[in-house]
């Protein structure tokens, strides 16, 4: 089981080589130069008191995504559902506001906190190249300096200025969508199967051990 677990492991540490590769080769294909913020737009989270949290599936309730959920699920957490959450879904393009502050974030559904920015592309068909785009370390890496330059260290609007995009034709990102949305998808049936192995290890080590 652990041997799988790693197989499938280098499989997605594999599709996001593929992704980079895509990448750079679409890269090149570009035609035009934009800045950034002409093409998303931004959606902050939100923070419920602490005595609404729970830390269990619950009916009435909505899983609280936090930046640390995406390297673990040890701490599970869910809130009322409210109309002041702000949502997000597994494809939505996050990314951390404080802390590492520019890493980019997916696959987790639910309710966002403040330390989490939506980045919502402002033309479909480029959103899975904004993705790429944004997770370069170069760009990570100027979105982490920029926001360190406030007097509360924070991304916001403003620190994505300056930065420019460099975009194929509409027809190449139509293209590259189709081609990154597959490896998305991939990321994501490989992920489940990791995630159902290791609950199958553990109800095993504690039957047994």
């Amino acid at each position: 089981m652990d041997d799988l677990i790693e197989k499938y492991e280098e499989i997605m540490m594999s599709i996001k080589s593929v992704r980079s590769h895509l990448f750079a080769k679409y890269k090149l294909l570009s035609v035009s130069e934009d800045e950034i913020l002409n093409h998303i737009t931004f959606e902050n989270g939100a923070q419920p008191p602490k005595e609404q949290h729970v830390y269990e599936e619950k009916e009435g309730y909505v899983r609280f995504v936090q930046n640390r959920d995406y390297d673990s699920d040890s701490y599970l957490t869910y809130i009322p559902i409210s109309k002041k959450n702000h949502l997000c879904n597994e494809f939505d393009i996050m990314m951390d506001k404080y802390g590492d502050a520019g890493a980019v974030r997916h696959g987790i559904a639910g309710a966002f906190n403040v330390a989490l920015l939506k980045i919502v592309p402002v033309s479909p068909e480029e959103k899975e190249y904004i993705r790429d785009f944004l997770s370069q370390n170069e760009i990570k890496n100027i979105l982490f300096a920029s926001s360190q330059a406030s007097t509360r260290p924070s991304l916001n609007e403003t620190t994505f200025k300056g930065i420019n995009i460099q975009l194929p034709n509409k027809a190449m990102l139509e293209q590259y969508q189709e081609k990154a949305f597959v490896l998305l998808n991939l990321e994501f049936n490989i992920k489940s199967k990791v995630t159902k192995l290791r609950e199958i290890k553990q109800k095993l080590l504690t039957k047994y051990f």
